[in-house]
Parts: structure tokens; C-alpha cells; sequence
């Protein structure tokens, strides 16, 4: 267990390291470059005052609410293309193109049809989880082995059965890697809106400060979403483990 923590923590350490060491030497340009000391000192000053937090605060509430809308409609609607033939034919051509077509550049369209609101600000972050859920549950329910729906259905399983006792157990690895992926791409697609159209949230402080030269803030910002990220990745293994822990046996 030590080995394993030690090997994910070396990199960013070493990277840290000659960084530190460099800026130290004076071999970097501490305006663009500001060492990671100064910059941990910048996030403490946040801290204190409060900015970061709010920012944040902005931030998490809108990539799970994203997350939440975008798998609520993603999943069930890929295990419907995967179970059924006709759907599949008829959605998944339309759900391939929307997988293909970038989520920002729907952005203005959006703007202009709702407004300046939280709404338009989450759409793409929301779209973008609901196209990665809908393609994962519907590779994973296309998957399940149709020797075990003919063995339920042989002892008379209905489809309410067939759902919960061998559709959703066999889909369920699949399902958590497209509910953390889609969690990863709602977070990415919030602070990309928040770049363009918020004065709150992690990418509008990234945005200001970058634009005012106050990069040890900037970098701040973009270690705060980094962390962000690497949490929710965390929490959502581990709760992958709680419910579905054959699904990470083949990676151990």
C-alpha cells in the first residue's frame, strides 16, 4: 500500500522539485513563472480571505448539477439503445454525431436562445456527461451475453427481473466508467464556460487573473481544479468499490 502511494506521489513531487530548484536559481521569470513556495503562499492568502472558497463553492455546484442532469438522462437512455435493436437503430447515428460535434462551440447558440444565465452556463457541461453516459451504458448494455437473458428468461424472468438481476449487474462496470468520465468532462466544460461568461467560479478567477498578470493567483486557480479533479476521481472509485467490486478486479 505504501509502494502504491509512493508511486503516485514521486512525479508531481519531482516535478515541484526542479521547479521549485529553478525558480530558486533565478533560471525562470518569477512574473511567469512564480516558484511553487510563493504560489502555496498566494493560495493560503485566498484561503484566508475567503475568494477561493467562493469560487469553488461556484464551480462544485455547477459540474454536479451538470453531472446529476447529464447521467440522469444519459444512462438510462444508452441502456435503451443497448437493449433494443430498434432504438439503437434509429438514436444511435444521432448520438454519434452529437458525440462528435464540440460541446463549447454549442455555447452561443445557447446564449442566445436562454440568456446570460446558469442555465446556458450548463448545458454544455451537461450535454457533454450525457453523451459520454448514453455511448458507455450502451456499449455495456449491447455487451451483456445473451446466454444469461436466455437463462433468466428460462426461469421465467420478466424484464422488470431481467433489468435489475442481469442487465444492471453486468452493466454496472461499464456504467461507472462512463459516470467518471462524464464527471471528469462536466468539470472541464464548467470551467470552460466560466472562462467565457461567469465572474464567479474557478475559471473566472483563472480568466481575471491571468488577464491582470497576477499569475500566482492564475496558478492557483489551475491547482484548485486540478485537486478538484483528482478528489472526485477519489470519491468516485471508492464508491465504485462499495457497489460494483468485481468491477475493479481485472485492474488489481
Amino acid at each position: 500500500m505504501r509502494r502504491q502511494q509512493l508511486s503516485r506521489l514521486w512525479p508531481p513531487a519531482l516535478i515541484l522539485s526542479v521547479w521549485q530548484l529553478t525558480a530558486w536559481r533565478g533560471w525562470l521569470n518569477a512574473l511567469f513563472f512564480p516558484s511553487p513556495g510563493h504560489i502555496l503562499a498566494t493560495a493560503w492568502d485566498l484561503v484566508r480571505s475567503g475568494e477561493i472558497e467562493r469560487h469553488l463553492e461556484a464551480t462544485f455546484a455547477r459540474f454536479l448539477a451538470a453531472f446529476l442532469v447529464g447521467s440522469a438522462t444519459g444512462i438510462p437512455l444508452g441502456l435503451l439503445l443497448g437493449s433494443s435493436a430498434f432504438w439503437r437503430r434509429s438514436l444511435q447515428s444521432l448520438l454519434t454525431g452529437l458525440h462528435a460535434t464540440p460541446k463549447l462551440a454549442l455555447l452561443p447558440a445557447f446564449l442566445v436562445l436562454f440568456g446570460l444565465n446558469e442555465g446556458a452556463r450548463l448545458l454544455p457541461a451537461a450535454l457533454s456527461c450525457f453523451v459520454v453516459t448514453a455511448v458507455y451504458s450502451m456499449d455495456a448494455a449491447g455487451a451483456v451475453s445473451r446466454s444469461y437473458l436466455d437463462l433468466a428468461r428460462s426461469y421465467g424472468a420478466g424484464r422488470r427481473t431481467l433489468f435489475f438481476r442481469v442487465y444492471l449487474p453486468a452493466c454496472l462496470p461499464n456504467l461507472f466508467t462512463g459516470m467518471r468520465l462524464g464527471l471528469g468532462n462536466a468539470l472541464v466544460m464548467v470551467v470552460a464556460t466560466e472562462l467565457l461568461t461567469s465572474t464567479t467560479g474557478l475559471g473566472s478567477l483563472i480568466w481575471i487573473t491571468s488577464q491582470t498578470l497576477a499569475l500566482d493567483r492564475m496558478y492557483v486557480g489551475i491547482a484548485v481544479c486540478t485537486l478538484l479533479g483528482i478528489a472526485k476521481n477519489g470519491v468516485f472509485r471508492r464508491v465504485e468499490r462499495r457497489l460494483a467490486p468485481w468491477a475493479l478486479e481485472h485492474e488489481a
